[in-house]
């Protein structure tokens, strides 16, 4: 049950920035040697026990007393020895529900808005709860539920055999980081003591909440793609069918381009699951394909699109150039090694439009001094001697770069031919 062996007290490894006005109480005191125009430091505040390993079902609340100057207060959990200087959620094994900006955050400094009301006005009850067995975390505000926030949460489980080695112990927290915050933590001796009717989960063996938090109306599924989040991701989806993912953003880039860009793979498999393989086919105003977003030493997403399609290898730009040119171009090492594992030696003659170039040729005038070599690595001395359509070999476009330049002298050998 809820109410039993709760944590009878907080602890913070930055009390400096903290004012207790009681035991459960505190407020947000900026440093007075603070230089004008610096960052405060954050303060998070944890209970000195964890949540008890017994309890199904485990809840506290924050009201906010005071807001501050901008309400960045955070609520949620952390697992022990957390970084006190580091908002709830921003590190590994924390979860945090953030009132600035309405946003979740789990193991990032970026988040996943969900709660268009935000800032939390003074005044304001969040409530953040456990539901141990089903590893999922939810949070409520004055009283009511907003939903499940958070599933397939690392927590101890009831059972050790449920257990897995990233299991960890969890201690509920609240981060403040703006003068004038003030907040008031109730653990819950009783289940009367919170705003949230808590009986309704732990009155029964298997408690239930309706369905994951849904993102709200309007909701940036690019944003979504930035953060990884699959789960809102697949709810826009579901909510506005697969026509979400021709959504275009900068230079066109849909969903599954960012998604490919970023090297988020298990976002382009939701997506290419739910709109089939024509999505491969989807272009930016450049007209390249995901694989040309990929290409940035993303090589998990490179390898995955080419076993998907690896005809993307021939795809070009409006540039006339492929993948594996501009991958050069980058100096992306990686993802030239995913693509020469897929298209092999073809790949090392691939010339651009209309200017001829290989991709030793471009490697070797940007001075991408990585790549110049793992492509004569591949291609070997021969390589050197291709020429472009205005008959420049390699060496003549490398401009002042002794280390390209002697990279390319251990390949050279005085059979290599001039091949046009």
């Amino acid at each position: 049950m809820i109410v039993e062996e709760r944590p009878h007290a907080m602890h913070s490894t930055l009390p400096a920035t903290l004012r207790s006005h009681g035991p459960f109480e505190y407020e947000y005191i900026p440093p007075a040697n603070k230089p004008p125009g610096d960052d405060l430091p954050v303060a998070v505040l944890h209970t000195s026990d964890p949540w008890p390993v017994t309890a199904n079902v485990c809840y506290f609340e924050v009201e906010i007393v005071d807001a501050g100057e901008h309400c960045r207060i955070s609520v949620g959990v952390v697992p022990p020895d957390y970084n006190t200087a580091r908002q709830v959620g921003w590190d590994a094994f924390s979860y945090g529900y953030h009132g600035d900006d309405g946003k979740l955050f789990h193991a990032a400094g970026h988040g996943i808005g969900w709660d268009e009301s935000h800032p939390w006005p003074s005044g304001t009850v969040i409530g953040c709860g456990l539901l141990r067995r089903q590893r999922k975390i939810f949070f409520t505000k004055n009283g009511e539920i907003l939903g499940i926030g958070f599933q397939n949460v690392r927590c101890v489980q009831l059972n050790a055999a449920d257990g897995h080695p990233h299991d960890r112990l969890l201690y509920p927290a609240v981060g403040l980081h703006s003068p004038g915050e003030r907040v008031r933590i109730v653990l819950g001796y009783e289940p009367s003591d919170f705003r949230f009717d808590v009986t309704q989960l732990t009155n029964t063996d298997d408690p239930q909440i309706d369905g994951p938090l849904q993102p709200p109306e309007g909701f940036d599924i690019l944003k979504a793609v930035e953060a990884g989040d699959v789960q809102s991701i697949t709810q826009l989806i579901e909510r506005h069918g697969i026509k979400i993912l021709d959504t275009p953003g900068e230079y066109s880039n849909t969903p599954f381009l960012k998604a490919a860009h970023e090297g988020q793979a298990g976002v382009m498999s939701v997506m290419y699951e739910k709109y089939g393989p024509a999505i491969l086919q989807q272009t930016n105003e450049a007209g390249q394909t995901a694989l040309f977003a990929a290409q940035f030493d993303n090589a998990a997403a490179v390898a995955q699109l080419l076993e998907w399609e690896p005809k993307l290898l021939d795809g070009r730009g409006n540039d006339g150039a492929t993948p594996f040119h501009y991958a050069a171009y980058e100096g992306s090492v990686h993802a030239l090694e995913a693509m020469f594992a897929k298209g092999g030696k073809y790949l090392l003659k691939q010339k651009t439009k209309p200017e001829g170039h290989t991709a030793l040729h471009i490697a070797a005038n940007k001075g991408q001094s990585a790549a110049v070599s793992q492509l004569l690595e591949w291609g070997g001395g021969e390589l050197l001697g291709v020429r472009n359509n205005k008959f420049q070999t390699p060496w003549d476009m490398v401009e002042d770069n002794p280390e390209v330049l002697g990279i390319m002298k251990k390949y050279w050998r005085p059979c290599c031919c001039v091949i046009m």
